[in-house]
């Protein structure tokens, strides 16, 4: 029947153009572990464990895990990193290898400290020091945490900045959160191209950090690259030098906070397609040279979208905003300010999908991981609601409660704040979180619902929160009283 297959057909589409979690494929050629002879892999600096239970042994103390049940090993509370200034020199045709890195870690202690627990799997470490006055610095590794020995004791609110240089090849293993990949970090798709994907624990693998939403930073980018390559990274390119050894180096800044888990270096054979600044924003797009006709089709839909979504949600939170296309076979991800874009998941929903998210899960991001339905499923809203906006209330109804009677067929009884062990990502935390925001939005009225999500923003941006803060700020924005409606939506 048309009227029944409509919202079928629609969805479909949708599964097909989502983010990177759904329908994911690996290029086939993306090397796995198996590919790497044994000779060129660099075992961790320890030893790996997989833990069902985590043991609190990366925390200078107890007080220093973040409090986050879903991942209770990422991250630590008891200091806050302001920035990290790093360089790196990669190629696409070293796997897995970080040719040279330095980073300066500057933070700030929030407890008395005597060790800084970092996040950090992998490469050989040959320096870490106190810039502040060059003294070379003790260090260990344990339970993929690089623990730094401070001189002395350091009370709270003291800033101190600590270099780290390493280098060599990544450890490659899954994360325990998702179940898609052979590993976070690294990807190459071909020999000419290389990209970082840190969701959700991959920063760890090439940057030592923390690991965590909750800490987040301001970030300087350092690239090195052969000469036939260009350095892509998160904010506004800065600099561009060729350098007299045949390398280039290209500088980013981000001035605006971000989450390890969105940051992202992309190398390899890529061209500016388009640059432009609209309302005060840098638009930017990179693709190899053969994608210019297809980058052009969406110029339009680009701008569109972002404008309509800065009426909608609030101003654009951040100085650029853009898109990388890599042939990397289904997948698309939202790093902050720059999109990576699958070659064939150029099209509209995929897009909007990802452009959304430098609101939900970028600007305001998630106190825990337990709680992704609110960025996956409000992107699903928009990439749904979007395309349809203009067309008649019965279609958009139609259009959703269709997507209702397909996650009721298996996911009913699914609970969105409860992601299954090794799927964060399940399909359910994207297409039944819609639905809830598609609920929301009847009950509380088009006005009243971006009215909240607008305070929303204004209120946690550049930082995260947690889902009791979300619901209060719809409350207060609706002069409606959620409970009802939390229950019967998470409680089923």
């Amino acid at each position: 029947m048309k009227k029944k297959l409509f919202p079928i057909i629609i969805i479909v589409g949708l599964l097909l153009s989502a983010c990177n979690i759904i329908n994911v494929q690996l290029n086939p050629y993306t090397p796995t572990p198996e590919d790497i002879p044994d000779e060129s892999k660099n075992p961790p600096a320890t030893e790996v464990v997989y833990h069902s239970e985590y043991p609190n042994q990366w925390s200078a103390s107890d007080d220093g895990i973040i409090d986050d049940p879903y991942a209770p090993e990422l991250g630590n509370d008891g200091y806050d990193i302001k920035h990290y200034d790093i360089s790196i020199s990669l190629s696409p045709i070293k796997l897995y290898e970080i040719l040279d890195a330095s980073v300066n870690i500057t933070l700030q202690t929030t407890q008395e400290l005597s060790t800084i627990p970092l996040d950090f799997i992998g490469y050989e470490i040959s320096n870490i020091s106190l810039v502040e006055s060059s003294t070379q610095l003790e260090y260990e590794r344990k339970n993929d945490k690089l623990f730094i020995n401070l001189p002395e004791l350091t009370p709270p609110d003291t800033s101190i900045t600590i270099q780290i240089d390493y280098a060599g090849k990544a450890t490659i293993e899954p994360s325990r959160f998702i179940d898609f990949a052979p590993s976070v970090g690294f990807f190459y798709p071909d020999s000419e191209h290389m990209f970082i994907a840190s969701e959700p624990d991959g920063a760890r693998y090439w940057l030592p950090c923390n690991d965590h939403p909750q800490d987040k930073a301001t970030y300087s980018f350092t690239i090195t690259t052969p000469e036939e390559n260009r350095g892509i990274a998160n904010g506004k390119l800065v600099e561009e030098i060729k350098n007299n050894d045949g390398t280039n180096t290209y500088k980013y800044e981000h001035k605006d906070p971000m989450a390890s888990y969105l940051t992202t270096i992309i190398v390899g054979d890529f061209e500016y397609m388009f640059q432009e600044e609209i309302d005060g924003v840098q638009i930017n797009v990179f693709a190899p040279s053969r994608y210019a006709g297809k980058v052009q089709l969406f110029e339009d839909d680009l701008i569109e979208s972002f404008q309509w979504m800065s009426e909608k949600f609030g101003p654009y939170p951040f100085e650029s905003l853009g898109y990388v296309i890599i042939d990397a076979t289904g997948f698309s991800l939202e790093t902050q300010t720059m999109i990576l874009m699958d070659d064939q998941m150029l099209d509209l929903q995929t897009l909007v999908h990802e452009i959304s998210h430098m609101w939900f899960g970028d600007s305001v991001s998630l106190a825990s991981w337990h709680e992704i339905w609110r960025n996956e499923g409000f992107a699903t809203f928009v990439h749904t609601y979007y395309p349809i906006r203009d067309r008649s209330q019965t279609t958009i109804e139609n259009t959703f409660e269709g997507i209702r009677e397909w996650m009721d067929e298996e996911n009913k009884d699914f609970d969105l704040d409860s992601p299954p062990e090794g799927d964060l990502f399940h399909v359910a935390e994207y297409y039944k979180a819609s639905v809830v925001v598609y609920d929301l939005f009847n009950l509380m009225g088009e006005e009243a619902f971006y009215s909240g999500l607008q305070t929303y923003f204004a209120k946690y941006q550049g930082g995260t929160a947690t889902d009791e803060d979300f619901w209060l700020v719809m409350e207060e924005s609706s002069g409606l009283e959620l409970d009802d409606f939390i229950e019967n939506q998470f409680m089923e």
